[in-house]
């Protein structure tokens, strides 16, 4: 599917405020300054998305996972280096209590948990009022492991029905540089579809 000039403007633009309001709902958190990079637009067969998502580095990842679904079908995700947790966890709840490994393992996902899904539920809240449209999210869930591990597992990102996704991407990064990550959106056509009925009608064109 080819978007005109128009519609792309236009959807970066809708992109560009969701994904705003979630960089001031991340500031917040971590009460300092969230910068993000201008958001692009892919479209990508499901094999394109596994040599995308694999041809980046080894680097130990964390990834927070949430399906979409009602008008907005397809997936969100926020993936960072593992790196980031305790820097994260550190940032929202202040100084660590005295805990062993696994109590601070176990806080810290539950951190990224909850961190995940304000940044994505605000940012794919704010789309879809925008567009006049209604979308569903599900609980979220946590992987750990280089993404050619991560997406070799049973994950819903390589195994639900989308056989194609338009990818909607940013960074965001901090001043103090305690976190830096990429915000994805995969949406199927059929979505996109819907989407760009509502950008048009945005546009005046019938």
């Amino acid at each position: 599917m080819n978007l005109t000039k128009e519609q792309t403007d236009v959807l970066l633009e809708v992109c560009n405020i969701g994904m705003s309001k979630a960089a001031k709902q991340l500031s917040v958190l971590l009460n300092g300054p969230v910068f993000l990079n201008n958001p692009t637009i892919e479209s990508l067969g499901k094999q394109e998305f596994i040599e995308y998502q694999l041809a980046q580095d080894n680097s130990l990842m964390s990834m927070v996972h949430q399906k979409l679904d009602r008008d907005f079908d397809g997936h969100a995700v926020l993936v960072f280096k593992r790196d980031y947790t305790a820097r994260l966890l550190e940032a929202v709840l202040g100084e660590i209590p005295n805990l062993n490994a696994e109590e601070i393992r176990s806080c810290e996902q539950e951190a990224m948990l909850e961190i995940g899904n304000i940044v994505i539920s605000s940012c794919v809240t704010a789309m879809a009022n925008m567009l006049s449209k209604k979308v569903g999210l599900t609980v979220p869930n946590y992987y750990e492991g280089t993404l050619k591990a991560i997406l070799s597992k049973d994950n819903p990102l390589l195994t639900d029905h989308l056989s194609s996704v338009f990818l909607l991407s940013t960074v965001m990064s901090t001043e103090k540089g305690n976190f830096s990550g990429r915000l994805m959106m995969f949406v199927s056509l059929d979505s996109i579809n819907a989407i760009l009925k509502a950008v048009n009608k945005m546009l005046g064109i019938k």
